[in-house]
């Protein structure tokens, strides 16, 4: 039987590619990206050359540098090629796929030559993001830091940042430290050009329960508290029709109420 090393591959097994994640869990369509993303399905032609690439795919999958050097050396247009028919690269495979091995991620981002992580890798980083693998997105943003506010275009209204994904799947470490970059930075712009980004973000952060960001997040940006996404929702409408979040709708043993006074 065939070993399926992650969602990933079978998904391809059922012919999908991956750049239909999206933060909401819908799949999405978009720009096709160089860096990783779905593209058309290939010809026999183009299957042909992808398979020279399988070798640094399966290296890539697995974290074996050694493999992946050698290959490199031999070819290094490798390096930020596509290598197979979904137009994924080998960084974004090891970074968001298989094993997720980081010393291979910062491997490949040092060995790239300067410049060739250009916004093209937007993609890359946001769904690093959203899968939490926090020291890939560090090795990332260390050869390109404007990454840190890309707005990912295979979503179709372009308001999903790294931000923005990590906090609709739950990873917590990977926003804080996100923000943590960008915490000095005056210009709010960047992180929300518009009102309906800046909803998504709060709203995303409060869905998740990290209400101590989003209230970080409220008093550094105030008008936060009160801005709304395209379709109506804000983070306090959202919240407000979370039960849960409230003392007075929750059920709580006696333990839980000493401890929660």
């Amino acid at each position: 039987m065939r070993f399926i090393p992650s969602i990933w591959d079978a998904l391809r097994l059922l012919g999908w590619g991956t750049s239909w994640i999206r933060a909401d869990g819908e799949g999405a369509g978009g720009n096709n990206d160089s860096a990783g993303g779905e593209g058309k399905r290939p010809s026999l032609f183009e299957e042909k050359e992808y398979s020279r690439y399988l070798p640094l795919y399966k290296a890539a999958l697995r974290g074996d540098w050694a493999t992946a050097e050698r290959f490199f050396d031999q070819d290094p247009g490798a390096l930020t090629a596509p290598i197979n028919e979904f137009s994924e690269t080998a960084l974004y495979i090891a970074a968001v796929e298989g094993t997720k091995s980081n010393d291979f991620v910062k491997k490949v981002v040092d060995k790239m030559p300067p410049g060739s992580v250009d916004e093209a890798y937007g993609i890359v980083l946001t769904l690093t993001a959203f899968v939490g693998n926090t020291e890939a997105v560090k090795a990332i943003l260390s050869k390109n830091p404007s990454l840190v506010y890309y707005r990912d275009a295979s979503n179709n209204n372009n308001k999903w940042t790294a931000f923005t994904r990590a906090a609709a799947n739950g990873q917590r470490d990977t926003l804080l430290y996100l923000l943590e970059l960008v915490k000095n930075d005056e210009d709010s712009s960047k992180l929300f050009p518009d009102e309906d980004s800046a909803a998504a973000l709060v709203a995303e952060i409060i869905r998740s329960g990290y209400y101590d960001i989003a209230l970080y997040l409220v008093k550094k940006y105030p008008l936060l508290a009160v801005s709304k996404q395209d379709n109506g929702a804000s983070g306090l409408r959202i919240l407000a029709r979370m039960d849960h979040a409230f003392k007075s709708s929750t059920h709580y043993r006696w333990w839980q109420r000493i401890i929660y006074a």
